[in-house]
């Protein structure tokens, strides 16, 4: 009797690690407002990383985005550097092109995300302000028909603010994934590329 209990609990562990693996969603949660973005990626419902992040025009740059966790802020991408790197890779030939299209095919027909737009507009006069986030709302309407999908949800939302000129826009998106998915996406990629 004592002689299966050993075979058993590990045959359990394997069984329970499989599922966990199989069944394991992981969400990453972006929230935007004015010119503050917050990343949140949780596992299990814990949150495992939390960064907190600024959009800032300078001199001379399109937009750049810092880490303001630390009290020091940490310069961590700008557009200016992204456009110029995207020009000398465009010179350079892509020899996994095709293995990296059916990477993210892949994926995105797997994972399961739901993007939320709230965009706050007022202009100085009420009739252009009404009549601005009429037409927008009219637009997203017709974007989230198109987009309609029980795994990808969009919601956008166009409110008008009278009381005062201002422009704000909320973002907040969730993408979920399977780790098993993410594992498999990978093993294909990795396949197609002949490694």
């Amino acid at each position: 009797m004592f002689l299966l209990l050993p075979p058993l609990l590990i045959a359990a562990a394997i069984i329970l690690l499989i599922l966990a693996i199989l069944l394991l969603k992981i969400d990453f949660l972006i929230k935007g407002h004015d010119k503050q973005v917050q990343l949140i990626i949780r596992v299990l419902g814990i949150a495992l990383i939390r960064r907190k992040y600024e959009l800032r025009r300078e001199k001379g740059e399109i937009f750049t985005l810092y880490c303001i966790d630390k009290p020091q802020p940490k310069r961590v991408f700008s557009l200016l550097d992204f456009i110029k790197t995207a020009q000398a890779k465009r010179r350079k030939p892509k020899t996994n092109e095709k293995a990296r299209g059916r990477l993210f095919a892949f994926i995105n027909n797997k994972s399961a995300y739901r993007l939320r737009f709230e965009l706050d507009i007022s202009l100085d006069d009420a009739f252009a302000t009404a009549m601005l986030c009429g037409t927008l709302q009219a637009a997203a309407g017709a974007l989230m028909a198109i987009v309609k999908d029980k795994k990808h949800q969009i919601s956008i939302s166009v409110r008008p603010v009278f009381s005062k000129r201002t422009f704000s826009l909320y973002t907040d998106c969730i993408i979920t994934l399977s780790l098993a998915n993410i594992i498999i996406g990978y093993v294909m990629y990795k396949m197609s590329k002949g490694r």
